[in-house]
């Protein structure tokens, strides 16, 4: 089973690293680039999301308010 990882940073550059280094290793990638993003991507995965990486400080929802909502 192929396990899901939740990419949020505004830092595109970070995200696109990211994003390939753990596809490479076998994962499925899902990749936002603000909280409200991450939560409405969150909404619409029909499956579970197995691990949250994610900036504590962003605009709008932060780190610890999306991980409080997720």
């Amino acid at each position: 089973m192929k396990r899901t990882i939740l990419i949020v940073d505004n830092d595109a550059s970070v995200r696109k690293l990211l994003a390939q280094a753990l596809r490479r290793a076998g994962y499925n990638v899902l990749s936002a680039g603000s909280g409200r993003e991450a939560i409405a991507l969150a909404g619409r995965q029909p499956g579970p999301i197995d691990l949250l990486i994610t900036d504590i400080v962003m605009e709008g929802v932060g780190g610890a308010g999306l991980y409080a909502t997720l």
